[in-house]
């Protein structure tokens, strides 16, 4: 089941923290916020292993182990992958945590921590550098967007201002095969996240975002030619370019 995380390994562990720099410590919300922080700031929102891997992998969803080897390569995924590899982290350390669901698509994680609930997020290229109380409202902001989390019930809403979309957090833990039941629904050639190349990722709490050859965060928002494209990935998101290069192929052949 692609979100049964029953795969351990030692090695893979001491390298994904390796990748985060941090070091192997017991649960607290102390260390829960520094993974959170350092995973928002070293492993990326992006496209281009989606693309990549779409009939590649049985499944359309790398292992786990190739969801490690790649953040060395400059790679994350989207919040499907990013959630699940960020939960299977959590898990090996000891942390009591669950998937969550926001519809219409979307999947996060919640810890539990002296009978206390967090939401976490760590895939949705959204400036939540820390675990937030799930049942409490909050606001976080960027300079690109602001996202206002506010408790109605049995339900949490998510506005992004401005560029949407609302999303709507279902407050009930869901078992592996239930995230599994709402990623089908996104495991489709027409999927947003197999139509177009993008890449985001936070810098100092600023959010660098490269979308097809557009270029925004870093100063006024501009249009790159392919070559320039591949210098930001490379110089700016440490991207090493084979896999974006494969996405760009494959995409071509799907338009």
């Amino acid at each position: 089941m692609r979100f049964d995380l029953s795969f351990k390994s030692d090695d893979h562990l001491k390298r994904y923290l390796k990748h985060l720099g941090l070091s192997h410590e017991g649960p607290s919300l102390i260390y829960l916020n520094q993974i959170i922080f350092a995973h928002q700031h070293k492993v990326p929102f992006e496209t281009f292993t989606r693309v990549a891997d779409f009939h590649s992998f049985l499944d359309h969803l790398n292992p786990i182990p190739t969801f490690i080897e790649r953040l060395d390569l400059g790679y994350g995924g989207t919040c499907w992958t990013l959630a699940r590899g960020f939960h299977w982290l959590l898990k090996q350390l000891g942390f009591e945590a669950k998937y969550y669901y926001m519809d219409p698509g979307h999947v996060c994680v919640v810890v539990k921590l002296d009978g206390e609930d967090y939401y976490c997020d760590v895939g949705y290229a959204a400036p939540f550098f820390q675990a937030k109380p799930l049942k409490k409202n909050f606001l976080a902001t960027s300079p690109l967007e602001v996202f206002k989390y506010e408790v109605k019930g049995e339900t949490v809403v998510v506005t992004r201002t401005p560029n949407g979309p609302t999303k709507t957090l279902i407050l009930k833990p869901q078992t592996p095969m239930e995230i599994n039941a709402h990623f089908e629904k996104w495991n489709v050639p027409t999927s947003k996240f197999v139509t177009g190349l993008t890449i985001q990722k936070f810098f100092s709490k600023k959010l660098l975002r490269l979308s097809g050859n557009t270029l925004i965060g870093d100063g006024p928002e501009r249009q790159l030619t392919d070559a320039e494209v591949i210098e930001v990935l490379v110089t700016r998101f440490g991207i090493y370019p084979q896999i974006f290069n494969e996405a760009k192929t494959k995409l071509a052949s799907f338009l």
